[in-house]
């Protein structure tokens, strides 16, 4: 969502706003962009500068809502403001940057609004990672990041409650987009889609058929649960499985890890 405000002019008999024409701009050019700052003079890449003091602060009854999937696509847009809640129901404001990720928006570092927020942080990072492709999060009690780690549980909550269903999805912040797939796994529930690809590859080609298959260590024939559907092992130890299925949700009989493929069989290298 864009704030709109009121026309703004210096009254300094110096021009040094004639690149901002108004409030907005100077919100957008400065949370987008970055700033310098030299005392309280701020200036901003585009060359604009003034005083530290005439920083308009956000109105957070015009701050948007948090998006939600639309079509398994979430669109945080490019520099949009949201309101986000925390816990104990307290708002911070998100911005989404046009290079590609959220942020605390800088306008209110400036204006002094510097407080700490776990919860707004991790959700930060957590859509951040998923749109810049890498959903593999810290675990819970990393020490390295000790406020960010992520339990398979709180990773589901995110994707649950922005709406997004099972299968591929999209993450779209400013120029930044990913695709990922959202599984039903008990052991991890976001893959990129390139991992995905290589993986229904490997089960469904036989380019990855013998050594190389997923399933060389069982016998052609084995019925193998995926997704709550059955399949059966064929003969060069691939199976017939539609794209898009979620090929995390499996299940494999027992069996040995000894391989069954004989050496003599052609494949590709």
């Amino acid at each position: 969502m864009e704030i709109n405000y009121v026309k703004y002019r210096s009254r300094s008999t110096t021009d040094v706003y004639k690149n901002v024409r108004n409030k907005m701009d100077i919100l957008k050019v400065l949370n987008s962009s970055g700033y310098t700052q030299i005392g309280d003079l701020i200036t901003l890449k585009d060359g604009s500068s003034f005083n530290v003091k005439e920083i308009p602060r956000l109105d957070f009854g015009m701050l948007g809502i948090l998006p939600t999937a639309k079509n398994n696509i979430i669109d945080f847009g490019s520099a949009c403001y949201f309101k986000y809640t925390n816990s104990s129901g307290k708002s911070r404001a998100v911005f989404s940057m046009p290079g590609g990720s959220l942020s605390r928006p800088m306008s209110e570092h400036i204006n002094g609004n510097t407080e700490y927020d776990k919860d707004t942080e991790r959700y930060i990072y957590f859509w951040n990672s998923m749109a810049a492709g890498k959903p593999y999060l810290p675990y819970p009690g990393n020490p390295n990041l000790p406020d960010l780690g992520y339990s398979n549980k709180q990773i589901r909550s995110y994707l649950d409650e922005a709406g997004i269903s099972k299968g591929f999805f999209s993450v779209k912040i400013g120029s930044k987009e990913s695709e990922l797939f959202y599984s039903n796994s008990e052991h991890c529930p976001v893959f990129s889609k390139e991992e995905y690809d290589l993986r229904y590859y490997t089960m469904t080609s036989t380019d990855f058929s013998y050594e190389k298959s997923v399933f060389n260590c069982l016998e052609p024939g084995t019925e193998i649960t995926i997704a709550g559907e059955k399949y059966t092992l064929k003969e060069d130890f691939t199976l017939d499985i539609p794209y898009g299925t979620d090929i995390y949700d499996i299940q494999i009989p027992k069996h040995t890890h000894v391989s069954k493929v004989t050496h003599n069989i052609d494949y590709k290298a």
